[in-house]
């Protein structure tokens, strides 16, 4: 976990505060927003990133349909962030769920990554011990 809040992945660990909720303007409900576009587009490169890794898996691997899911949900929560108004307690539900969508997507990128190899698909003989 970062504890520089200018770390480059902070957002992917930060709440978004009031400052980051925009309130609409004109808006018939006071309490609708917008989260704020500095944090959408801080967010952006680490998904664009995560993306380009499973991408780059997926060109020498077979599909993890996992790994596929759970990216969908990543960038489908982005979208979300970046276009849907929310009350600012349902923008940090949302957030935080995009937060977790991206942690999901790294560490199981990372885990098939280190060790997919070391895994069994039923059809090979067990290691003897």
């Amino acid at each position: 976990m970062p504890l520089d809040q200018s770390h480059r992945a902070a957002p992917l660990w930060l709440t978004p505060g009031r400052k980051q909720f925009k309130k609409i303007e004109g808006s018939a409900f006071e309490d609708v927003g917008n989260c704020a576009p500095s944090w959408v587009e801080a967010v952006e490169p680490l998904v664009k990133e995560l993306a380009d890794g499973v991408k780059e898996w997926e060109k020498s691997h077979p599909r993890d349909y996992l790994l596929a899911g759970s990216l969908t949900n990543l960038k489908q929560a982005l979208s979300r962030l970046k276009y849907n108004p929310y009350t600012r307690r349902d923008l940090i539900n949302d957030y935080a769920y995009m937060c977790r969508c991206a942690h999901d997507v790294h560490a199981l990128l990372k885990y098939l990554i280190k060790y997919e190899q070391l895994t069994l698909t039923g059809t090979e003989v067990a290691p003897a011990i």
